[in-house]
């Protein structure tokens, strides 16, 4: 299997294990936790490849019990100072076909962008990160 295939693999895997888990009825499912850190990880493509968005973490009761989400995946850019840019803007922050979180209309922002914003309108404590892709990407790039 190429190097350039794991990485997407192994996100559509996590992602589906993702869905499976917020599928789990809540009666099944640990009690809700009080404090510390529970973060969930959403992959950017998985609204193509895994048919999951952001609106199901609010739809299954997942939202309610993360403290942090973390975004994947941002690039490195060959920029002098490196920066970063968005993987795919689609997905990011053009796809108006995406489910509403709160049943309300998206925009300015659509894809996983607009989604996460009215997410952490119903839920203002959340942290929202973006994971990078990280040191080996950037000496690659560099």
């Amino acid at each position: 299997m190429s190097r350039h295939l794991r990485p997407r693999l192994l996100g559509v895997v996590l992602t589906t294990v993702l869905a499976l888990v917020a599928c789990v009825r809540r009666s099944f499912a640990r009690p809700a936790i009080t404090a510390g850190f529970l973060g969930g990880y959403f992959e950017e493509w998985g609204i193509n490849y895994a048919g999951y968005n952001i609106a199901d973490l609010q739809k299954n009761g997942v939202a309610d019990e993360l403290t942090h989400l973390i975004y994947a995946f941002g690039n490195v850019t060959p920029t002098s100072p490196p920066g970063c840019a968005v993987a795919d803007p689609a997905a990011a922050y053009q796809n108006s076909m995406l489910p509403s979180v709160s049943g309300k209309p998206y925009g300015p922002l659509y894809g996983n962008f607009g989604a996460i914003q009215q997410l952490k309108q119903l839920h203002p404590d959340l942290k929202v990160l973006i994971s990078l892709g990280g040191q080996r990407a950037m000496l690659q790039d560099l």
